[in-house]
């Protein structure tokens, strides 16, 4: 995790500022390379065994449910065909990156792994037959919408966490239970659907974390965050594990 060190005023933050707009401009202009893509989860009403674990539209419906941690729609794919897709994708990524082979995620967040599975188990049976391939994409198709996401103006994809102090915010930073699910739907707190991922080093993956004034938060926090930064993964509470993919960066004044 690149580290910061230096008194007031000498231009921490401006690097901060600047590292966020160069991800805005890289990923927000009409064709650029650098280009993110994630996804939403519309029509969950017609799948009957999510009914109970969604948020209901007036009209009947349900509303969108965008995948909670900004994944690439690459993590919905069958594998045969994201090992096509990465294959094809390599050359051209290895230009962007250095030479470096690119390492994309390829399973999706415990949300969206529950509802793709919901889905295909859904069609399986009404088909009475496992899914093909182009079942499968079929079914995808109805359930998903594909989004553009610009680093910087997607809300919480590069947020700046400030030194915490002793009244911590785990929620606000990790996860929250949901409690319609956890109790109503029966679902019990280890289950997916009951909890919220919306805390802000979660937002943030995709993107990038800046922690400001880090050395002023609380021991149990700089470990809990250093530990999530090598492992790479965050677990909390009960809640299932939570893949982390998003980069880190600290500052700190002198004193």
């Amino acid at each position: 995790m690149p580290l910061l060190v230096g008194g007031a005023g000498s231009g921490k933050s401006e690097v901060i500022r600047l590292l966020g707009l160069a991800a805005e401009n890289l990923t927000s202009q009409e064709k650029t390379p650098f280009a993110a893509h994630t996804f939403k989860w519309v029509n969950l009403h017609e799948i009957p065994s999510l009914q109970d674990m969604i948020h209901r539209s007036p009209n009947g419906g349900s509303k969108d449910f965008r995948a909670p941690l900004g994944d690439s729609p690459l993590t919905l794919f069958p594998t045969e065909i994201q090992s096509q897709i990465v294959r094809f994708a390599t050359p051209s990524a290895k230009n962007l990156i250095l030479g470096m082979n690119p390492s994309p995620v390829l399973h999706p967040d415990p949300q969206s792994q529950f509802i793709r599975d919901e889905i295909l188990n859904y069609y399986s049976q009404k088909a009475g037959h496992p899914l093909s391939h182009k079942e499968i994409l079929d079914a995808l198709n109805r359930h998903v919408v594909v989004e553009r996401r610009v680093l910087g103006l997607t809300y919480g994809t590069m947020p700046v966490i400030e030194a915490q102090g002793n009244n911590l915010d785990i929620q606000g930073l990790f996860m929250a239970p949901n409690p319609v699910v956890k109790f109503g739907a029966g679902a019990g707190p280890t289950h997916p659907m009951a909890w919220h991922f919306n805390g802000k080093i979660l937002l943030a993956n995709g993107g990038a974390v800046f922690l400001d004034e880090f050395f002023r938060n609380p021991d149990d926090l700089k470990n809990m965050l250093i530990g999530v930064f090598e492992s790479r993964r965050l677990s909390n509470g009960g809640a299932p594990t939570v893949p982390r993919d998003a980069e880190m960066l600290a500052a700190s004044n002198t004193a």
